[in-house]
């Protein structure tokens, strides 16, 4: 079953509804994957244009070791296995165990698990991103470009989302998870240049941008534009 970012989005789902027929198919609700402040939001007003951070997506895992790593997430954490798109190298997608639970836990393995020795890492090293749920794609681009970052981008196979990956100071790799269904404007670039390469880094320390005249409250002069 194909999986879709949607499906656990209801609130973005609502906003392309109201974008085509004028009114929301439904009230949103008070619960919501997004948060309660987020919801709240959208429901006054938000637009796709915005560039907003709306919680943690998942955490990315390498290991060398996939059945192992199955064992212990599936059979002692009690998570399970659910639907993934076909990426070109093995691993798997774990949701929390309740009905409709998100997944929270991607495991990488094969090619891109592996660093510079040949082998996958050990302890924190191990975590390849930390992903964030996210609305207003190219407002986020914007934001980069401003700020003198690199970034790529991505189409995950077989679904709508859009996908932009940068690295903070510290050189930790965020991936920034977007539907795409609801983002206005071209999709993301995947030319040689700039589309994203699992088990690739792009991370220079060397070149990071100093930052110091950015505000920290992160009101950029972007998606006002």
């Amino acid at each position: 079953m194909r999986w879709r970012f949607a499906a656990r989005l209801p609130i973005l789902r609502c906003l392309l509804h109201r974008s085509i027929h004028g009114r929301p198919p439904h009230r949103i609700p008070d619960r919501s994957p997004l948060g309660t402040d987020v919801a709240r939001n959208l429901q006054v007003g938000g637009r796709m244009t915005t560039a907003l951070t709306h919680g943690l997506f998942h955490l990315a895992i390498k290991t060398a070791d996939l059945p192992r790593t199955l064992a212990f997430w599936v059979g002692v954490m009690g998570l399970r296995e659910v639907a993934r798109p076909d990426f070109g190298y093995p691993g798997a997608w774990l949701a929390c165990g309740q009905p409709g639970g998100q997944a929270i836990i991607h495991i990488y393995a094969g090619g891109p698990a592996l660093g510079e020795a040949g082998i996958a890492p050990l302890g924190t090293a191990a975590i390849d991103h930390v992903s964030l749920s996210c609305s207003g794609f190219h407002a986020y681009v914007a934001r980069l470009r401003t700020a003198g970052l690199d970034w790529r981008e991505f189409l995950v196979p077989g679904t709508t989302l859009w996908q932009l990956f940068v690295y903070d100071p510290s050189g930790v790799q965020l991936e920034l998870t977007f539907e795409g269904a609801v983002e206005p404007g071209a999709a993301p670039d995947m030319s040689p240049a700039r589309s994203y390469r699992a088990g690739c880094s792009f991370f220079d320390a060397s070149s990071y941008p100093p930052l110091s005249s950015l505000q920290r409250s992160g009101a950029l002069p972007d998606e006002t534009a």
